[in-house]
């Protein structure tokens, strides 16, 4: 293998594969090319094809190349690479829209300093020292997005999304006021982990499309660590029954039946209720508003978001401060505009009452059948039931905000593999789980909810639909045992939790 060769394909975008150390490559053609297929669209996209090749196995192997090497060695080499960007940077410098083009000057200095080590060991050193080095380089972008150059803490590149790490400031806060370091995850020998800034996402899913939105929280974008144990969950959890329920149930086969909610009983002096309860959480002044699954139906959903309006509007007017963020306002089976489907759906919405996203359930609840059924599930006697819904929607919205990325699913979708893979994947830092489920702290959902605490310092909040005891969960990392209470309706702030 020509020493060229396997440094011009470090730098080619056709490459789908190389092994550093063994000098072997593989690009989606047999003769690739290399020197011709470097045209990268930005510096970003340069860093993210490096990222992408170092990955895996190459990285790997430098980590254990570091546990027998001089650290007086890998200290010159990180000044040498430093001198180098930053002597680059002095002539060439990069501006406020840098992450959309690149100097070809920039391509040249890294190539020429790789083709100047001496073996492929010292090569494999060097590539992964200068992607920290570039990573450390893009810290700018915070500054950008703090002064409001740009809003945008998500980059496509031709390899994957590039996302900012954000800073999870609830877990901050929890770490730096229990003096406690975070759990080191097993998993570390990853690229993410060695990278403050920036973090290459995997290029596809096998069965969602992830879309990142970013989400400013207007007067209130700016958290503090001193603010954070000040923040308040408001929740207004469900006491249902299956009887509370109008239900529509239709053979399937001779093995199941299909079963959805038509509307709720006495859904008039329901809705009176809701809107009540709603208001007195709304005098508390809470952050975020979490309703459980199956507790709203669309029509309340839509009066919910109304009094959310109204209640922006009132604290506009008077001149008062507002810290509502986000309100998630339950879900409930609904037909589409031409009734082809049902969906289990939420309207998700924002401090000033605007409809932000709509948020599908992606899996079925199935009601296992039981001899011991009674009342309305009788029907289930000897047929498993399937919840009867549409789950064609696979999106899965990622909102990047000031207090860190935030997710929102319904039940059964937290503790689906698919799904965790893209919620670890994608650095969230905070999730919210509209529930109905007996018990939401233990077995799948707690070992999901600690699985997702340890590896990304994640906070789940979960607002449950149950007639028994857990109605409400707030899992902080680093904490060992979650909060839970039976409280129909509550505030809790993260102070209050530890």
């Amino acid at each position: 293998m020509n020493y060229n060769n396997l440094v011009d394909s470090l730098f080619c975008s056709n490459c789908e594969s190389i092994d550093i150390l063994k000098g072997n490559i593989k690009c989606t053609s047999i003769d690739c090319s290399c020197t011709e297929n470097s045209n990268f669209a930005s510096l970003l996209d340069m860093f993210a094809n490096l990222c992408y090749l170092i990955e895996g196995s190459n990285f790997k192997d430098f980590n254990s190349e570091m546990n027998f090497i001089d650290q007086r060695d890998i200290k010159n080499h990180i000044v040498e690479i430093n001198q180098i960007w930053n002597n680059h940077l002095s002539t060439k410098p990069y501006f406020s829209n840098e992450f959309k083009y690149i100097n070809p000057a920039s391509l040249y200095i890294i190539k020429g300093d790789l083709i100047k080590q001496r073996n492929n060991k010292l090569l494999l050193i060097r590539i992964v020292l200068w992607i920290r080095t570039l990573d450390n380089h893009f810290s700018i972008l915070f500054d950008y997005i703090e002064n409001e150059i740009i809003k945008e803490s998500h980059f496509y590149t031709h390899r994957g999304v590039l996302l900012l790490k954000l800073k999870s400031k609830i877990a901050n806060y929890i770490f730096e006021i229990r003096k406690k370091l975070p759990h080191t995850d097993p998993n570390r020998l990853k690229l993410k982990y060695f990278l403050n800034n920036l973090h290459l996402t995997k290029k596809e899913f096998s069965n969602n499309s992830i879309n990142h939105k970013y989400l400013d929280f207007g007067t209130s974008k700016n958290f503090k660590n001193s603010d954070i144990g000040d923040l308040k969950i408001g929740f207004l959890s469900g006491n249902f029954t299956v009887d509370d329920y109008e239900w529509c149930i239709e053979d399937q086969n001779d093995y199941s039946k299909l079963f959805y909610f038509k509307g709720i009983n006495n859904e008039n002096e329901y809705t009176e209720n809701i809107i009540k309860s709603i208001n007195e959480l709304l005098e508390s002044n809470p952050h975020f508003i979490i309703l459980p699954e199956l507790s709203a139906p669309v029509e309340l959903q839509e009066k919910i978001q109304a009094e959310i309006d109204n209640y922006y509007f009132n604290k506009i007017m008077n001149k008062e401060p507002v810290n509502l963020l986000m309100v998630f306002p339950g879900s409930f089976h609904s037909w589409n505009n031409n009734n082809t489907y049902i969906y289990n759906v939420s309207r998700v919405i924002n401090s000033s009452g605007e409809l932000v996203e709509k948020i599908y359930k992606q899996n079925q609840f199935i009601i296992k059948k039981d001899e011991s059924h009674t009342g309305i599930l009788e029907s289930f006697k000897m047929h498993d039931g399937y919840e009867k819904i549409s789950f064609i929607n696979k999106d899965i919205t990622i909102f990047d905000t000031s207090l860190g990325r935030i997710a929102i699913l319904i039940c059964i979708d937290f503790i689906i593999d698919e799904i965790a893979d893209v919620l670890e994947d994608r650095l969230v830092d905070i999730i919210f789980v509209m529930a109905m489920t007996h018990k939401p702290d233990s077995g799948k959902f707690k070992r999901r909810f600690q699985e997702l605490s340890e590896k990304n310092k994640a906070v789940v909040i979960i607002g449950n639909n149950s007639e028994k005891e857990v109605k409400n969960l707030i899992n902080l990392p680093g904490i060992k045992n979650p909060y839970i209470t039976n409280n129909s309706s509550e505030i809790k702030s993260i102070k209050e939790l530890f």
